[in-house]
């Protein structure tokens, strides 16, 4: 078995336990199943902004006679060549932390997945790897609805999305939070035909002013259908069917292309934590104290896979936190964390 200060499981915002204690001496090993970088970098804020940053200049243009601005003709998009960028952008800038780890001497890098064989040992790839202390970051993946005819189809989840080189003619975008109204928006303004279908209410976490709102402009610009709970999909021919419910009548919709961002789950049960004392919620998200501690002292987790903060920059903050209480200073309380998304600004009530 081999032994280490450290391990961190995930190299999204679990980095930050990663480089910043190997240059203090600390002897870690860091585990990923995917390409270096997490959600994060690969398949989440980086690629999205840079496709929702020229969907944005493109929906300018549709109200730039205000300022006496004119185009001779309508703006267009190479879409192939726009997400070929992003993608080699984003595989390069993942390409370049597996080198840099490389140089470290106190870094071991291990590509696989992590499975915990009890509180203080994990095995990957067929090996055991034990530490002081065990930090995870494995974060989440999107949660698939279990809607009749959905399974087997080539349905897009966000991933997909962003990756794909052909701009759908129409798409139905299932869901109504961040991801699906970011995704949807990009490819609204980027030419295709897109109908949102929401359950119940956009951005329905947020404050019941911000969601009026929000609805109000969000739906003069796009297809909107609240309150639409979906009966069955079909696909045939290069076409989704879909049927659903709503406002209380049946309707029937199809399209090219199909998104579902209904929401996220943790990768907790890639982990086998049932061999563990670590306890996690009834969504499965996993249960911390207040200095990011499991139901198992000297292991931890941050990020998505606590399923407090969906933000990059939370996590961020989290491994900074963690790093300057456990191997710089003593503990302190973790405060609350500005979150912002869709030039919405949304802070958290003060504890006082």
């Amino acid at each position: 078995m081999k032994e280490y200060d450290i391990i961190v499981i995930g190299t999204g915002g679990g980095t930050k336990l990663v480089t910043p204690p190997s240059k203090i001496g600390y002897k870690i090993a860091v585990i990923e199943k995917e390409n270096p970088g997490g959600t994060c970098l690969n398949r989440g804020c980086i690629p999205s902004k840079m496709l929702i940053y020229p969907a944005e200049i493109l929906s300018l243009t549709k109200h730039s006679e205000k300022f006496q601005i004119s185009f001779p003709k309508k703006p267009e998009v190479d879409f192939k060549t726009l997400i070929e960028r992003i993608s080699k952008t984003v595989d390069d800038e993942s390409a370049s932390i597996l080198p840099a780890y490389d140089k470290n001497p106190n870094i071991t890098y291990i590509s696989g997945t992590a499975s915990f064989i009890s509180d203080k040992v994990i095995t990957v790839n067929g090996e055991q790897l034990t530490a002081e202390r065990i930090f995870i970051a494995s974060g989440a993946r999107p949660a698939i609805p279990d809607i009749p005819g959905l399974a087997g189809t080539p349905f897009m989840t966000s991933r997909e999305t962003l990756r794909r080189t052909d701009l759908p003619k129409s798409m139905i975008v299932i869901g109504g939070g961040f991801i699906a109204l970011e995704l949807g928006f990009a490819y609204s303004s980027f030419g295709s035909e897109v109908t949102f279908l929401v359950r119940n209410r956009m951005l329905k976490n947020e404050d019941k002013d911000i969601v009026d709102e929000f609805e109000r402009i969000f739906t003069k610009e796009h297809n909107v259908l609240l309150h639409t709970n979906i009966h069955k999909i079909e696909y045939n021919k290069n076409l989704f069917y879909i049927e659903a419910i709503s406002q209380g009548k049946t309707i029937l919709l199809q399209s090219e292309a199909l998104l579902v961002a209904t929401g996220i789950r943790p990768n907790t049960d890639l982990l086998n934590l049932q061999n563990t004392n670590i306890q996690t919620d009834k969504n499965g998200y996993i249960v911390v104290n207040e200095y990011l501690e499991t139901t198992s002292p000297g292991v931890y987790a941050l990020g998505d896979i606590t399923g407090k903060y969906f933000y990059r920059h939370s996590v961020n903050f989290e491994g900074e936190f963690l790093f300057r209480t456990l191997y710089q200073e003593k503990k302190e309380l973790l405060s609350n964390i500005l979150q912002s998304h869709m030039q919405c600004l949304h802070i958290p009530k003060s504890p006082k």
